[in-house]
């Protein structure tokens, strides 16, 4: 069955379809294009307002559609809500009690979403994955600093230590050139 979304208009007087009358009910033409009923029987010629294919008026098919409900306009509002909020938590100084707080009430969220035959929530998903894949490359990050860091200090320490060495080397050598002569 065919959705129509609750912005849809009619390309011609750019009012949404309304299924109050049914004259504002999406009708498609021959071309394929659809428009409202009243718009198609306003023309001056039957030629499409788009391709200006000619139609035959009483070949005008109106669509049987289900329509997106005002709740899924608010869930729509909801789901861009939380792509903002998420959006927030990317900064790298984000405290991950702030993460999981966004993150665990986006995944509630979504699991009471179930009803909403007209949306998937792709994008939202989508970011809560990269948000997460995120965090850990910066976890992961900042283990390697971690990491290099102890790896230059022990090279440091190697160095320094090295310096002693030679130093004891060289006495121990001079002592001995003083004692073979």
């Amino acid at each position: 069955m065919l959705v129509v979304h609750p912005s849809s208009t009619c390309d011609v007087c750019l009012d949404p379809y309304s299924w109050a009358s049914p004259s504002n009910t999406p009708h498609a033409i021959a071309c394929g294009h659809i428009f409202c009923l009243s718009c198609l029987l306003l023309l001056p010629e039957p030629r499409c307002p788009l391709c200006r294919k000619a139609f035959q008026e009483d070949r005008i098919k109106k669509l049987h559609v289900d329509q997106c409900n005002a709740l899924n306009d608010q869930a729509q509002n909801r789901d861009r809500e939380f792509l903002y909020q998420v959006s927030l938590c990317f900064p790298e100084d984000t405290s991950d009690e702030q993460v999981n707080d966004v993150v665990s009430e986006v995944h509630q969220w979504l699991a009471t979403r179930t009803d909403d035959s007209c949306i998937t929530y792709k994008s939202l998903r989508t970011a809560v994955e990269g948000l997460h894949k995120y965090k850990l490359l910066v976890v992961e990050n900042l283990q390697d600093k971690n990491m290099n860091r102890k790896h230059v200090r022990a090279v440091h320490e190697l160095r320094q230590e090295n310096r002693a060495l030679r130093a004891v080397e060289n006495a121990v050598v001079l002592k001995c050139t003083e004692l073979s002569e």
